[in-house]
């Protein structure tokens, strides 16, 4: 029997979730998810850009069409979980309440972002309620339909913190309109999400986002706390959890340690991380993040579904790697918690390098430390290349942070390949992973990554104006199917 450790006791309880061995029988359930949704037209793996125009503003009537499938996709998805996990289990309470409430975010986050993005720059967002009045009324409905139902009353009484984010989300979110408010709301709605996830419960993560109203003043985060989300994610067994506790302890160590070494920079807190295999998603997660820092000090990251998975398991089967789909999905995992762990370090207000930062701490950490996960450097290499290649296939726009990811793309696709890690010839991929080209790279990336925090014009010019070189076309192209 496994041991409860002190950050699995809240309020007195232990871990109450589904036990283990549950958990492990229903690896299949979260492998079939995108198969479920597929059959209503959505895409798990869709690339948000894809809605966006060249002005980088959504198209909301295409936006609105796509969403629109989430109400079937939901109900689908909601009575898998029942038959899969039994209709009682907290899995399948915690199913019902996002399927009931994801049409309401849905229309709020619509009718918000159509009006931010059609006023004129310069007036100020409102809150949710002034921006759609008639769907905060219904959603504050449902939510108390909800609390007052006996359906629900023993899930509740196991996870009062969900309870309570309903209330908060229904009484004090909808109405607040001012960012540093609605900043400290959402972090108390983090708080009692970690504590779901502690206890081995699942996560109903309500938040704000700033992704798709941002692009009006360039980035700027003012509208940090507007967009309304939802995400649904199930726990991840006990033993994963201390896997992935210990793999976030390592790389927080690793990312100070290199940290360190930049002029100025701050002393921070190490966040906790919230790991989850997600289920749903609503507003505007109707494209679901794989992995996202939280407005407090944490960050929440999924370990089965990431938008460039495809990319990446053609990256390994074009390297010849004899890889599983769970090699994969715990490499990228390791990846993606280094990510989120970069962004705590980045200080600037400008975000177009945001992600390149993040990237090139990630990649020096994983090249210098992943083998003490197990993690070959062939595979952390051909993950490397597939979830950059995938970025940097896309076209540029006029989205900051959208651009961003693009730039950080190219970046590390050409530094791949320039320094001969990766090349292209017979039809296929072939990985040099010898500790001499490993070295020479970090050699190359350690520098950059201080030229981003330090911020040099001089340094960032030649980063801001790179495109990919003709071998790494090549190998862009074939590993996104695009040759």
């Amino acid at each position: 029997m496994s041991t409860v450790s002190v950050e699995d006791v809240h309020n007195g309880r232990g871990v109450v979730g589904t036990p283990e061995g549950v958990l492990d029988d229903h690896r299949d359930f979260f492998a079939s998810l995108p198969a479920l949704y597929s059959t209503s037209g959505i895409d798990l793996f869709a690339n948000e850009l894809r809605f966006l125009d060249g002005r980088g503003h959504l198209h909301i009537e295409e936006t609105a069409q796509y969403i629109a499938k989430y109400d079937e996709a939901n109900s689908v998805v909601a009575a898998a979980v029942a038959k899969k996990f039994g209709a009682e289990s907290n899995e399948a309470k915690a199913a019902i309440v996002a399927e009931r409430l994801a049409p309401y975010f849905n229309e709020i986050f619509l009718k918000l972002t159509e009006h931010v993005l059609g006023a004129p720059i310069g007036v100020e967002p409102h809150s949710w309620a002034y921006h759609a009045p008639k769907d905060v009324e219904d959603l504050q409905k449902e939510i108390e339909s909800i609390i007052l139902s006996g359906e629900f009353m023993e899930y509740f009484a196991k996870s009062p913190e969900t309870k309570n984010m309903l209330a908060i989300v229904a009484t004090r979110l909808v109405y607040s309109h001012k960012p540093e408010e609605m900043r400290e709301i959402v972090k108390e709605l983090e708080q009692l999400a970690i504590a779901s996830y502690q206890i081995g419960l699942p996560v109903l993560l309500f938040g704000c986002s700033e992704y798709y109203t941002s692009v009006k003043d360039g980035g700027d985060k003012n509208n940090l706390t507007l967009e309304p989300s939802m995400r649904l994610g199930f726990p991840v067994t006990e033993s994963e959890r201390a896997r992935y506790q210990e793999m976030t302890n390592a790389s927080w160590d690793a990312q100070v340690a290199l940290h360190n070494s930049i002029p100025g920079i701050q002393t921070y807190k190490r966040p906790k991380e919230v790991i989850v295999r997600l289920i749903m998603g609503a507003g505007s997660e109707f494209i679901l993040s794989g992995s996202e820092r939280f407005e407090g000090d944490a960050f929440i990251a999924s370990d089965n579904l990431y938008k460039h998975v495809a990319a990446i398991a053609r990256a390994c089967e074009l390297a010849h790697l004899q890889v599983t789909d769970d090699d994969i999905r715990l490499a990228v995992t390791y990846l993606y918690i280094l990510h989120e762990l970069g962004h705590v370090f980045f200080e600037i207000s400008d975000q177009t390098f945001e992600e390149l930062d993040t990237d090139l701490s990630m990649a020096v950490v994983a090249l210098r430390r992943g083998a003490q996960f197990g993690f070959s450097q062939e595979l952390l290499i051909a993950a490397l290349v597939g979830e950059y290649a995938d970025q940097a296939s896309v076209a540029a726009t006029k989205h900051t942070v959208a651009d961003g990811y693009r730039k950080s793309g190219v970046r590390l696709v050409n530094a791949l390949v320039r320094a001969g890690l990766v090349t292209w010839s017979d039809d296929r991929i072939h990985i040099h992973s010898d500790g001499a080209r490993v070295d020479e790279l970090v050699k190359v990336f350690v520098p950059q990554h201080r030229d981003v925090h330090l911020q040099n014009p001089a340094d960032l010019l030649p980063l801001m104006n790179e495109v990919l070189d003709h071998d790494s076309q090549t190998l862009v192209g074939r590993i996104t199917r695009q040759t």
